[in-house]
């Protein structure tokens, strides 16, 4: 793609504002601290249609990924969660279970079967039909390499991310595609093993 010139859209916020993702419809999530005059007094998630900020949730929060329906992910008062749009367009929050009680854990990616990627201190880990899974045991052929970190998830079930050689310590790029394919056009929705 060539990007020849566009139109410029200021998100209403200010200085401790942070988008994070955006889908096809435009929809931008993040957090700020202060919106139209307002100090919320913490970070809070937010999205913004056409520059205007919407809070997501009133507790100390932040979105870090949209699908294109629409649905947020992110975290909100210590936990993993997903914020589902509803038909009036207001959000119902979701909570995501814990990998492991402790870790440092954090979400970067939805699909719009709302499965969550994301890692677990430095575990790729996957959320998915109410249950968190470690990718590096669901995955056939990684020998020498650990998944550290899972940043995007596609309808398809296709994650990607980083994480490092066990003999040489570097960092590289991983790719993983389901087994089974979904048969249809919608989205891989169950936890499959991957190549």
């Amino acid at each position: 793609m060539k990007l020849i010139g566009g139109i410029a859209v200021v998100l209403q916020s200010d200085n401790t504002s942070r988008p994070a993702a955006i889908n096809d419809n435009d929809l931008v999530v993040g957090y700020s601290a202060f919106i139209g005059g307002v100090s919320f007094g913490q970070p809070t998630a937010m999205e913004w249609r056409n520059g205007i900020g919407t809070k997501l949730d009133e507790m100390p929060s932040a979105a870090s990924a949209v699908n294109s329906r629409g649905d947020v992910t992110g975290f909100s008062n210590g936990s993993n969660v997903i914020w589902k749009i509803g038909s009036s367009g207001s959000f119902a929050l979701m909570r995501l279970h814990v990998f492991k009680a402790g870790n440092s854990e954090g979400t970067s990616g939805i699909n719009n079967c709302d499965v969550v990627v994301g890692q677990s201190s430095n575990i790729a880990i996957v959320w998915t039909n109410h249950k968190v899974y470690d990718l590096n045991k669901l995955t056939l052929n990684r020998p020498g390499f650990t998944m550290n970190n899972a940043v995007g998830i596609n309808n398809r079930g296709e994650i990607v991310g980083s994480g490092t050689s066990l003999r040489t310590g570097l960092t590289h790029g991983f790719l993983l595609t389901p087994i089974c394919p979904p048969k249809h056009s919608g989205c891989a929705n169950g936890v499959e093993k991957m190549n």
